[in-house]
């Protein structure tokens, strides 16, 4: 898996944003319901993959609990966010790095 999702990343042509999530985690479902409600982003992708299964990639990608963010986009990681965040914040970020063309 780690394998097709790294070859996914470097492909996609636009935004990708992984969120990394736990059962039973109160953050992650914060986040989940966060991002549900943004998912008309244009031209971004958010991608749920739960830590437990996917560790060891993400411990590659400097994630080691939950909630996390990180935005890959033109085959490279372009930030990450550790625990809860705000549309308004995950926006600004977007914007900081001229990613796409991002609005919600």
């Amino acid at each position: 898996m780690s394998s097709e999702l790294e070859t996914f990343l470097q492909q996609y042509p636009d935004p990708v944003l992984v969120n990394f999530w736990q059962e039973g985690c109160d953050a992650s479902r914060y986040m989940a319901q966060m991002l549900a409600s943004l998912e008309h982003f244009q031209q971004v992708s958010v991608l749920h993959l739960k830590l437990g299964e996917h560790r060891p990639w993400a411990g590659r990608h400097g994630v080691f609990g939950t909630p996390a963010l990180v935005v890959y986009y033109r085959k490279r990681a372009l930030f990450r966010i550790i625990g809860r965040v705000t549309p308004e914040e995950l926006l600004r970020r977007f914007r900081e790095l001229d990613v796409g063309n991002v609005r919600f």
